[in-house]
């Protein structure tokens, strides 16, 4: 997802930028990772491509570094559930 949000140009790219370190913020200062007018304009896109309908996140094997489940989060507006270890 980085990657393809570094490939874009122009007023998309600086949409995108926009809304991700906006909501990232936004996590860090309250926990809330969703933002009614970013959510629609720029995360739909992205829910949309992997089916529309996600809930929830997971994981498992090994724990991920924190700025990848804040990042997460945001883009899929949603929680991610850590699973490892002996759980």
């Amino acid at each position: 997802m980085k990657n393809k949000f570094a490939a874009e140009e122009g007023v998309k790219k600086w949409l995108i930028d926009t809304s991700v370190d906006s909501k990232m913020e936004n996590a860090k200062e309250n926990g809330d990772y969703s933002h009614t007018l970013y959510d629609s304009l720029v995360f739909s896109k992205i829910r949309e491509g992997f089916g529309g309908k996600i809930r929830s996140l997971g994981t498992g094997s090994a724990p991920i570094s924190a700025e990848t489940h804040a990042f997460m989060k945001v883009i899929f507006c949603c929680p991610l559930l850590e699973g490892y270890g002996q759980t």
